[in-house]
């Protein structure tokens, strides 16, 4: 086997290990994490985590527009972000971890990046602001 072969080889074996490696880290049932603002559960938004993204839904009996959700990681890395124009009463949406781009358009990789705390602000139907800030589970 030549030196590249070799390479190529450890290169794959890491790349299986390290998935698999994700995939044992999972729950399971793909959520996890908190709800509510500041620990209240009568929030009308709720923020589960996973391995793969996070789940926001509107528990609320009104829509909710410019949704921004913030990421903030463990150590100096920046913050991650990502911009939902609305989501309506009721309605859930995943997001992948690696639609969150740095300010530096610089995309979320969970392999070298460990999220510490999420933040979501929004406005409802009269204009309120709406904010909560959960830790990553």
């Amino acid at each position: 086997m030549g030196h590249w072969s070799r390479r190529a080889l450890l290169l794959t074996l890491y790349a299986i290990a390290a998935g698999a490696l994700f995939i044992a880290c999972d729950n399971g049932n793909g959520t996890s994490g908190a709800v509510g603002t500041g620990g209240q559960a009568d929030s009308p938004i709720a923020i589960a985590s996973s391995a793969r993204g996070l789940a926001i839904t509107n528990n609320g009996r009104t829509s909710l527009t410019d949704l921004q959700i913030a990421i903030k990681p463990t150590g100096s890395a920046p913050t991650f972000q990502r911009a939902i124009p609305a989501l309506a009463a009721g309605e859930r949406r995943e997001i992948a971890l690696t639609d969150f781009k740095s300010s530096t358009n610089v995309m979320l990789n969970p392999m070298f990046i460990t999220p510490k705390e999420v933040t979501l602000t929004a406005k409802d139907e009269t204009g309120k602001d709406v904010s909560l800030t959960v830790p990553w589970k």
